[in-house]
């Protein structure tokens, strides 16, 4: 999953077997997560987000953007490849902290 919702982080397995300073650095990361996705196109904003955060699948958000199934695909395939790419620029994400927490994330 890209980033969680606000009250999610104590549902996940990552949380309830986490420190308080993993679940700290965890947090900021979404936090960095958030941030960069709020600057993506609206439409790669929006399918990341119906897909990432709400568990759409590819049909449903096909139907909800009045897109095809395989559009969403690619629309979503360059929607992470930016959010990387903004990560490793912005956040010198790559190596350390951001990158683990980012990958138990995803």
């Amino acid at each position: 999953m890209w980033f969680l919702k606000q009250n999610e982080y104590k549902k996940t397995n990552i949380a309830v077997n986490s420190s308080p300073d993993k679940l700290l650095e965890m947090k900021e990361t979404v936090e960095k997560l958030k941030s960069i996705i709020d600057t993506l196109p609206e439409q790669q904003k929006t399918v990341i987000e119906l897909r990432d955060r709400d568990g759409y699948t590819f049909d449903e958000i096909a139907e909800i953007m009045k897109m095809n199934a395989v559009n969403v695909r690619v629309c979503l395939s360059r929607a992470r490849k930016k959010v990387r790419e903004l990560l490793q620029k912005t956040y010198e994400y790559g190596s350390g902290k951001d990158k683990r927490i980012t990958e138990e994330i995803l």
